[in-house]
This record gives structure tokens, C-alpha cells and sequence, in this order.
């Protein structure tokens, strides 16, 4: 395993809707076996650690190890978490982990799925800044997906910080803060339109034609499309956000549309099939540099 992050979030995108459907299912006579041998090694790994912990009602066994500073707050589906973990097996075997020292963490939408379910349930017990130590049954883990570093049926250790919570419209403003783009103008559906350029022609209505050049990227700035193509207003051939931002420029007009996922492909993101992953993740806001070319 030469890159551990990278092979981890490829399993993620092979694994977890498999393992979804697994856990689901009432566990099966050797499951029930294994569940509770991992039940019995997280308790003796607890006793040797001197750790002190408490139980969810979903079955994580977590102890906050330092709490933050701030105001405490707890994450909301489809909000970004910014963490730095390790990821170990009980014996101490270290699986996979952030950087702290090149300040590489790991971000994602919370509630979406995209990492295992015993993380994100952890998660949901801490405060934004706080530290914790989490510990969970393989049913809320990899299940009997068997790796080289993991074997089936593992129990798991995360050593998490809850870093910082951050809802779509928390990440759009610091996105356009930190990009000075200019003025910016906030529509009541959470649309920001930045004009960077005044057009002389007409302004679309419902019904007509639109010809537009555009870059769409992620605020992490990934880009993920580009080209000018045509597409009827009032026609739901496009995104929300997209559509409101192109009616209200005129022909010759630029300017960058950013909006949040409920203007965009929310919860469902736009999966790549053949590629195996997420053009547009789940709950991503998103920023365009548009063009107006045409009307018709």
C-alpha cells in the first residue's frame, strides 16, 4: 500500500455501497460470532489503554480527549468536516492517516455516506475542536471486505480532531473572500453573482435560446467542465443556480455564478460511472466563470 489515502478513498467509492447493503442485513450466525469477539477486544483494548469511554446507542465507544475552544457546535447533514485522524487496528497496526505537519486534511460532507459509518456516527458526538478517540465493530467499518493492512471482520481505532464545521453558505463566503472577487451580488435562493464584465446585448427570457462559454470547478477550485453550449430557459436542461445566473446577463456580459448544492446536483452529487467517482460530490457548492454569447 504506497499510498494509503489514495487506496482508501478508492475503497471508499468501491465499498461502502456494498457494505451498506450488508450491514443492513440481519448479521448471519458467523457474524454474530465475530461481532462479538470484536465487542470483547475493543473492551480489552480499552482496559489495557486506561481509557475511560462511554457507548452510543449506535454501538461506537468514544472518549473526548480534548475538547475546543470555541463555542461548541455540532455538525448538520451535508455541512464539510475538516479532520486530521490516524486510523489503527487495535494491536496498533496504523492503517491510514491525515498530515498535520504539510497540513493535508481530510475533508468531506458529513452524512453523505462517503466514509464509514462508525467515523461519521463519532463525528456526530463531538464538538467542532474537539479531540476524540473512536472505537468500533467491523459492522461499522469495512465489514468482510479483506485488505492486506486490514482483515476481514476488523475492529477499528480512529484518533480524530473535529477541526472545523463549515455549512455550503460558511464555505462560499471565505471561498469569495479569499478570492476578492469583487462585488458581489447574494439572490434570495442563495445564488452570488460577480459581473466582471458589462454586456450591451439583450437579456434572455423564459423560452429563448442561450448560447454561454463557461468553466465550472469545485471551491477547492478542481475544475470539472468547460465549453459553450446552447440551452432553452424555463427547459430544466440545467442546474438551478446555472439557469437564474445566465437570465439575468446580457449578451456579452462575464461574470462568475456561485451557488450552493441546493441550486446545483445535491445530495446526489454527479457520479462518474466508468471512472468510479464523484465528478461533483455530494453537497458541493459550486462556482461558475460564464460568458453570455448569444440569444435567440
Amino acid at each position: 500500500m504506497k499510498n494509503h489515502r489514495s487506496y482508501w478513498k478508492t475503497l471508499l467509492v468501491f465499498g461502502l455501497l456494498a457494505l451498506a447493503s450488508c450491514i443492513k442485513d440481519d448479521p448471519q450466525p458467523s457474524s454474530t460470532q465475530k461481532l462479538e469477539e470484536n465487542e470483547a477486544q475493543i473492551k480489552a483494548h480499552i482496559a489495557a489503554q486506561g481509557l475511560t469511554v462511554q457507548r452510543s446507542t449506535d454501538g461506537v465507544y468514544y472518549t473526548i480527549v480534548k475538547t475546543g475552544a470555541g463555542s461548541p457546535r455540532k455538525v448538520l447533514e451535508g455541512e464539510q468536516v475538516t479532520i486530521h485522524y490516524v486510523l489503527s487496528r487495535l494491536d496498533g497496526t496504523k492503517i491510514d492517516s491525515s498530515s498535520v505537519l504539510k497540513n493535508l486534511p481530510d475533508q468531506f460532507p458529513w452524512g453523505a455516506g462517503l466514509r464509514v459509518p462508525g467515523l461519521e456516527l463519532g463525528l456526530k458526538l463531538m464538538n467542532e475542536g474537539d479531540k476524540a478517540v473512536l472505537l468500533f465493530p467491523f459492522t461499522l467499518g469495512y465489514g468482510s471486505l479483506d485488505f492486506d493492512l486490514l482483515p476481514a471482520y476488523s475492529p477499528l481505532r480512529y484518533d480524530v480532531t473535529l477541526v472545523k464545521i463549515r455549512s455550503e453558505d460558511e464555505q462560499i463566503d471565505e471561498y469569495l473572500a479569499a478570492k476578492k472577487l469583487g462585488p458581489v451580488e447574494r439572490l434570495p435562493s442563495g445564488l452570488r453573482y460577480i459581473r466582471t464584465q458589462a454586456g450591451t446585448g439583450a437579456q434572455p427570457n423564459s423560452g429563448q435560446t442561450a448560447s454561454v462559454g463557461y468553466t465550472g470547478k469545485l471551491l477547492s477550485d478542481v475544475q470539472f467542465d468547460l465549453g459553450t453550449f446552447e440551452f432553452t430557459l424555463g427547459a430544466n436542461r440545467v442546474v438551478k443556480g446555472f439557469e437564474e445566473g445566465i437570465a439575468r446577463m446580457k449578451v456579452g456580459e462575464k461574470g462568475f455564478l456561485v451557488f450552493p448544492s441546493s441550486l446545483g446536483y445535491g445530495k446526489a452529487g454527479s457520479y462518474d460511472k466508468q471512472r468510479n467517482l464523484y465528478l461533483i460530490p455530494p453537497y458541493a457548492p459550486l462556482q461558475f466563470e460564464v460568458e453570455s454569447k448569444g440569444v435567440r
